[in-house]
């Protein structure tokens, strides 16, 4: 085998050769930490740097770039149905609260549907069957009348006057779905019904 001497000659080779890759990303590395940690790290001697940097290697340079930080933060679009689905299980619950004198869940409801409307909706990736270009319209005209008309119906605290608002409400749902292509799902027009509507199809 080797002698001794000559395994401390490739040791000694094998740590130059770290040390010059550790020197040579230092510069690229340091650069990249700022000015102030840059100051920090050159007032050092070598072999403190060199230390400090092995360690700060490993951190910050594997800290992704802003463009992949980014991205990973990124939301995910909610899918248009799916946003919809939440509006109709509150539309629902909205429509039985109101039957039902329990006006404070109602106006809850109403409110979570307007942020569905708001916030989500225009943001939420649109169906891939249909006519999605007629959605952005609809979804603006729906919060500053359907919603409006609701709101004031339920502060009555008058059934007969809920009740109609909801009719015209489930009706203009109905008109937005048949203009997007979405005739099938039908709200019902009195409150205390599932949506869609799966009752039999009259012969």
């Amino acid at each position: 085998g080797l002698h001794w001497g000559a395994w401390v000659a490739v040791a000694l080779r094998a740590s130059e050769a770290l040390g010059d890759w550790l020197w040579t990303a230092r510069d690229s590395c340091v650069w990249m930490l700022g000015a102030q940690t840059r100051s920090v790290l050159m007032k050092r001697g070598p072999t403190s740097t060199l230390l400090g940097f092995s360690s700060l290697l490993l951190v910050s340079c594997a800290r992704p770039s802003d463009d992949e930080r980014a991205a990973n933060t990124s939301p995910t679009l909610v899918g248009f149905g799916t946003a919809m689905a939440d509006v109709a299980r509150r539309f629902v619950l909205l429509g039985r609260a109101s039957q039902a004198g329990r006006f404070e869940l109602a106006e809850y409801q109403l409110g979570e549907i307007e942020e569905q409307f708001t916030e989500t909706l225009p943001h939420a990736s649109p169906p891939k069957e249909g006519n999605p270009e007629v959605l952005p319209g609809m979804v603006s005209a729906f919060v500053s009348t359907s919603i409006a008309d609701l709101r004031q119906a339920i502060a009555t605290r008058d059934h007969a006057q809920i009740t109609a608002a909801f009719e015209r409400t489930a009706s203009a749902c109905n008109a937005c779905h048949m203009a997007s292509g979405h005739a099938f799902i039908e709200v019902p027009l009195a409150p205390g019904h599932d949506i869609p509507n799966t009752d039999p199809v009259a012969p």
